[in-house]
């Protein structure tokens, strides 16, 4: 009796969330002391137009994720004045009631994703908002009365069909903090300017499709700085997005709700960038960490980019489809790259772009000292990755010439049919000791990874962690340690190696060949967990070294947990130690 009591004073949830549910619970269902409702993910279809719930105390209704619901009635929302928080997000409906007006409590209103909204009500009397979202729906114009929102300071208006913004609401909208927004080709030149004073805008994401505007924004950053998390996209108009873009990490860029590894970005895609006049150039923010250029095919280099070599900290350099860049990607142009322009660089990829020769000069490899990531995806010209310069003589006699990445951590080639070496001279040595994963698909030239010194290769595999290659039909090594002498069988020490994948090379001879070793060589690896070689025939030998039990007796390596193998392939290996294919056997998965 006392539950059912307190049960009937006290404030009530009900929460019928991802039920398949076709309609809304009925009236009755509705308590008077309801404070949060949830019918989220459902499949509610429509409300009854007479249905009002008398519900004056609920605070919180959760209905987004009902996507076959399109409308809404006048009466809903007639006795819910102390609604709070209301979320119709990724729902079908084409237009809000009304009644939405009179619901002067509310402090976040959500409709993200209602790709069929075409209509919002006056926001005028709903000054107690601080959060609203707008984006990715079908309205055209600004909701009347928005300046009127003194108290937001969330707000997200990237919608593709808005034509303008117009003067006069930025201005009033002081205490902003978030805002995502679509800068239509109508949108006035002063309502740019009144976002760029926003004191207190801490993210912002923006996509413009004026140069104009875009300058605008940018100067600003450069004059008077701005935001702490910024992406500003420079987009024609006829490159749609939506928020199911087919490539993953360009919907990340749009989505300021997940993880990101950088704060300032700028993305250019399809647009003229080089083939300006001097009054009309693309103005770069010069605090800008992370660039990316897609489908931009008048660019031929990168130091063509106007305003490209004022940017001071650079993290993230990505390129994509650029039919007509050339040459080499990260290189010294005398005229105008300042000395330690990449100091900062910490990530470099490139896609689809077929006339880049050569990755980055020999010159600039002092500069690169922070760059921790190099991926290059369908370069069918590339033949190295380090352009050797001309002042480079390789029949000088003398000590190898050491290229120093000291906290590269992961190289990944795919896709690349020329590819014939990483650095092509003989005598020099590309050092990255900090190296994690090694990941090679689909290099059909390439006859070994990495070839160095036995003092440098120690550094080059204490913190390798991954080595994944495939692909590759003339690969005869995977690692190559020159200037050996050596009688004995030789312990080679990978410490961190969890995980070994090679599969359709077949050359592969060895893993590490070691010149000068008559007896070959033992990989010491007791973090490894996975072996998978598919389809290597001349892979005569797997050189595992078998720890030592308490009695003397060899054991499997402490942490391996499954080879995955052929059959064939594994009854054919020839092992130094005679235990080692029984010990082995139990972790093996046959195809």
């Amino acid at each position: 009796m006392t539950i059912k009591y307190i049960t009937s004073k006290s404030p009530l949830f009900m929460v019928k969330a991802g039920l398949n549910l076709d309609e809304l619970p009925s009236e009755q269902e509705w308590k008077e002391n309801l404070d949060k409702v949830s019918l989220m993910k459902n499949r509610v279809r429509e409300i009854p137009s007479s249905m009002s719930p008398n519900c004056q105390i609920l605070s919180t209704l959760f209905l987004q994720d009902n996507p076959l619901l399109e409308s809404i009635p006048e009466s809903f929302f007639f006795h819910m004045h102390g609604l709070k928080i209301l979320n119709l997000s990724r729902t079908g409906i084409e237009s809000l009631p009304n009644s939405i007006s009179e619901l002067t409590n509310l402090t976040a209103l959500l409709l993200q994703n209602c790709g069929s909204l075409k209509h919002v009500p006056s926001l005028a009397r709903l000054r107690a908002l601080v959060k609203l979202e707008l984006g990715y729906t079908a309205i055209n114009e600004v909701p009347a009365g928005m300046e009127m929102l003194a108290n937001l300071t969330s707000l997200d208006l990237l919608c593709s069909e808005l034509h303008m913004i117009p003067a006069g609401i930025f201005s009033k909208l002081c205490r902003l903090q978030k805002l995502r927004v679509y800068w239509g080709l109508e949108t006035l030149k002063v309502a740019v300017e009144e976002a760029a004073t926003l004191k207190k805008l801490d993210r912002l994401l923006a996509q413009f499709h004026n140069l104009q505007d875009f300058n605008c924004y940018a100067k600003s950053l450069n004059s008077q700085g701005g935001p702490n998390e910024y992406r500003l996209f420079f987009i024609p108009l006829e490159i749609k997005f939506t928020p199911y873009a087919d490539q993953y990490e360009w919907n990340q860029l749009f989505d300021w709700t997940l993880p990101y590894e950088l704060n300032k970005a700028v993305i250019l895609r399809g647009v003229n960038i080089c083939g300006r006049e001097k009054e009309d150039i693309i103005f770069l923010p010069k605090e800008v960490e992370k660039l990316l250029i897609r489908d931009c095919h008048d660019v031929r280099n990168l130091s063509s980019i106007p305003t490209f070599n004022t940017l001071e900290k650079l993290e993230t350099l990505e390129v994509q489809d650029l039919s007509n860049l050339s040459g080499i990607l990260l290189n010294v142009s005398s005229e105008s790259s300042p000395v330690g322009q990449y100091s900062h660089l910490k990530v470099v990829r490139i896609y689809g772009c077929h006339k880049v020769m050569k990755l980055i000069s020999s010159k600039l490899m002092s500069e690169l000292k922070n760059l921790e990531q190099i991926r290059v995806y369908d370069c069918g010209e590339i033949e190295e990755l380090i352009a050797v310069d001309d002042d480079v003589d390789d029949n000088e006699e003398r000590s190898p010439k050491e290229f120093l990445l000291p906290k590269l951590k992961k190289l990944s080639l795919q896709w690349m049919p020329k590819l014939k070496s990483i650095c092509s001279c003989n005598g020099l040595v590309m050092v990255c000791d900090s190296l994690q994963v090694i990941s090679l698909w689909v290099c059909p030239k390439l006859k070994k990874i990495l070839s160095s010194s036995s003092k440098l290769q120690l550094g080059v595999l204490k913190n390798l962690e991954e080595i994944n290659v495939g692909g590759c039909g003339e690969m005869e090594e995977i690692i190559a340690v020159d200037d050996v002498d050596c009688k004995e069988e030789l312990m080679i020490s990978l410490p961190k190696l969890r995980k070994l994948t090679l599969g359709f090379m077949p050359e592969l001879k060895s893993i590490i060949n070691v010149c000068g070793s008559t007896n070959g060589v033992l990989m010491v690896c007791d973090s490894l967990q996975e072996i998978t070689i598919w389809d290597c025939p001349q892979l005569k030998r797997f050189p595992i070294y078998l720890p030592i039990d308490e009695k003397g007796e060899p054991s499997p390596p402490p942490a391996l947990n499954k080879i995955d193998v052929t059959r064939e392939w594994w009854e054919a290996l020839e092992w130094d130690n005679p235990n080692a294919q029984t010990l082995l056997l139990p972790f093996c998965k046959f195809d």
